[in-house]
């Protein structure tokens, strides 16, 4: 419930920090009446047919079975223009995955990489974490 409610609320107002001071003022606010349902349940189904479509074990074997990257990942292909081709969905949690795990030394990285997986790993939660992730996977995805 915590990670719907928190990608509706960044679906709604844009890229933001998690509060849980933040969640109890729009759960107040809409506990009757949610003016943009239809709107965020259309962008949720846009996220999840396309997730849908990958092949079974691409967010389980990747970096994106931990919730704060399957986070970055719905959000970034929420900002796509147009539905991203499966193949290159698949393509960019791969590369994710091989930057998060890579045996490169961080400062032998691209500032890029590094900047990702200290995203990954520190707070993750964090409006900067959120988007040094967002801006590493919409390059990957082609955004």
């Amino acid at each position: 419930v915590q990670f719907m409610s928190d990608l509706t609320q960044n679906l709604l107002d844009g890229l933001s920090e998690y509060s849980s001071a933040k969640m109890d003022k729009i759960y107040a606010m809409f506990d009757d009446k949610f003016p943009r349902q239809a709107e965020i349940e259309q962008r949720l189904e846009r996220i999840f047919s396309q997730i849908a479509k990958l092949k079974p074990r691409v967010i389980g074997d990747t970096v994106f079975r931990r919730p704060p990257l399957f986070f970055s990942l719905c959000v970034a292909l929420d900002s796509a223009s147009k539905k991203i081709a499966t193949n290159k969905i698949e393509e960019a949690a791969y590369a994710a995955d091989a930057t998060l795990n890579s045996d490169i030394p961080l400062s032998e990285r691209s500032r890029a990489d590094a900047e990702f997986y200290t995203a990954c790993t520190a707070t993750t939660q964090s409006i900067k974490s959120r988007r040094q992730r967002h801006s590493f996977i919409r390059k990957h995805l082609g955004i």
